[in-house]
């Protein structure tokens, strides 16, 4: 009975816990989703009277500031939703200790492929001497600066890609023949809608065509028929002499 009691107690402080990292995991979402570069980073009691947009005040800024520009940068939002799954367990939602532990590297080498992928253009810009890591955050800055270092540039892109397919397929549990037919099937596709579109877009000129040439044709019979006739020329009588005329008449018997 004692024991039984001792489970319980511990059970119902394992849920308080859980309600508490629910809690502290959504207000570090909201910290780090509401960074802001320009935010004061400083816990004193003057930072209160400071301007700060992050949503979570002075002690969000503090806290989002040194996770992403220490860390992976904006990718290290996985860390409130791996306390928030850990949370789930405390509250007797059970995953197997397997199944968490994939989600959680999964999670993790995510986070720092797009971490890499954010450091990428800088690195290549600059060829590997970076000098400024946000948005990747330190440890995406210094991994993509290294692969352009001693990769070079394509090398670099190109590692980065073939390790984010490897592990789309790993998450997604992807087979490669299947992954292949599939893209082949979406070229396919993409190949007859394109045809497709060139003969509508014949057919269309096509036709096009044929309505102006009638339309032509039209206008060209109606044309003579609108023109109109010439008014008929009325005979003209000839002049006659009126003096000649009395004159012959005189000389009628």
């Amino acid at each position: 009975m004692k024991k039984k009691k001792t489970k319980t107690q511990l059970s119902k402080s394992g849920q308080a816990w859980g309600v508490v990292l629910i809690g502290v995991a959504l207000l570090l979402l909201l910290a780090l989703v509401s960074y802001h570069i320009n935010d004061p980073v400083q816990l004193t009691k003057a930072a209160g009277s400071l301007k700060v947009r992050n949503w979570v005040g002075p002690l969000g800024a503090y806290v989002s500031y040194y996770l992403i520009q220490w860390t992976l940068g904006y990718p290290i939002v996985v860390l409130p939703i791996m306390l928030f799954l850990f949370a789930l367990t405390l509250l007797n939602i059970r995953f197997s200790q397997h199944r968490l532990g994939g989600i959680y590297l999964i999670l993790t080498a995510w986070a720092v492929i797009f971490s890499v992928a954010l450091a990428m253009p800088e690195a290549l810009r600059t060829a590997g001497h970076l000098r400024e890591y946000y948005p990747s955050g330190l440890i995406g800055g210094w991994i993509a600066a290294k692969l352009v270092i001693f990769l070079g540039e394509f090398g670099a892109v190109a590692l980065l890609a073939i390790v984010a397919l490897a592990l789309l397929i790993t998450t997604n549990q992807i087979e490669i023949a299947k992954l292949v037919h599939e893209i082949g099937r979406l070229f396919k596709e993409a190949r007859e809608r394109w045809a497709e579109r060139r003969a509508q877009a014949k057919i269309k000129r096509e036709e096009k065509k044929r309505l102006k040439a009638e339309r032509k044709a039209k206008k060209k019979r109606i044309v003579p028929e609108q023109e109109e006739e010439p008014p008929e020329k009325m005979p003209v009588e000839p002049e006659i002499d009126i003096d000649e005329h009395l004159g012959q008449k005189e000389q009628i018997p």
